[in-house]
């Protein structure tokens, strides 16, 4: 039962970076601009950035890293493990880089992540139901 919660939860992490995809250029060129604007140490422009599209991404991605990082603690902590080394590695490697090429890499891994959390959720949820 707890393990059915678990993925649950981890069906609803999918759908929202499903959606946050739909919309992954306009929340990551948001927080291009608010690191612009806070190393330059004026006060962002309240027009160009969606702040609240930029805390729905950033939040969505500390529970996607919570969940899989929660994962370690399950029969499948190999599994859980090798991705949460992933998302810790790719997270490091965006920030060594900037502006667009940024943006591009944050929505390659946006969508590389969701490839693989369907396919989790599709191998353990989905199956676990039909048995």
């Amino acid at each position: 039962m707890l393990l059915n919660i678990f993925y649950l939860v981890g069906l609803f992490i999918f759908i929202t970076n499903s959606l946050l995809l739909i919309k992954a250029k306009e929340a990551l060129t948001s927080m291009e601009w608010i690191l612009l604007y806070r190393n330059a140490g004026k006060t962002p422009d309240k027009k160009r950035i969606n702040y609240n599209l930029v805390i729905f991404w950033l939040c969505s991605s500390i529970i996607s890293s919570i969940w899989l990082l929660i994962g370690i603690f399950t029969e499948d902590w190999q599994l859980f493990l090798f991705l949460s080394i992933i998302n810790i590695s790719s997270n490091y490697l965006l920030a060594k880089n900037k502006g667009q090429a940024k943006i591009n890499l944050s929505f390659i891994k946006s969508i590389v992540l969701n490839i693989i959390l369907a396919s989790l959720l599709y191998l353990y949820y989905f199956k676990s139901l039909l048995h």
